[in-house]
């Protein structure tokens, strides 16, 4: 495979990620990472091993639902994305914004910050190994209203 060729399926694993994330799509979150992945979001939580992925999900869930409303829109915007490859591995840095929005789409939490990933090749493509996200800032946004 070419170095163009991992490069554009390394970033399409990553957007898959954050797609299947603003869906709660939860089983194409989890195709994402290898079977043991050690996954650190600082303040957030860390998971390491087999459990990993579904102990990410069960916070990240519950972040969802600790709006007390219905949720809105969930938004992952990726960009300034770096990819070094070596091999069968890679280290990859993608800067995040993202928005947890409450059912009425005026309020929420705002994440800004970056992952910072080690990817392997795997014999199902490229996956996460090691995920680090590192937090800018995260704070409320708008104001939390009772109707539209």
């Amino acid at each position: 495979m070419s170095i163009t060729q991992d490069r554009q399926e390394i970033a399409d694993l990553l957007l898959r990620y954050t797609g299947a994330l603003d869906r709660s799509e939860w089983d194409a979150v989890r195709t994402v990472f290898t079977d043991e992945p050690d996954i650190d979001f600082g303040p957030m939580g860390s998971w390491k091993g087999a459990d990993a992925v579904g102990g990410f999900i069960d916070t990240f869930s519950g972040l969802l639902e600790q709006t007390g409303t219905k949720p809105g829109h969930i938004l992952h915007r990726t960009s300034n994305q770096t990819i070094t490859l070596a091999g069968d591995d890679a280290e990859v840095r993608t800067y995040l914004d993202a928005l947890l929005l409450t059912g009425f789409n005026e309020a929420g939490l705002q994440a800004i910050g970056y992952y910072d990933d080690h990817l392997v090749r795997t014999a199902a493509g490229w996956r996460v190994d090691r995920r680090r996200f590192t937090i800018v800032r995260m704070g409320p946004i708008g104001a939390v209203q009772d109707g539209p």
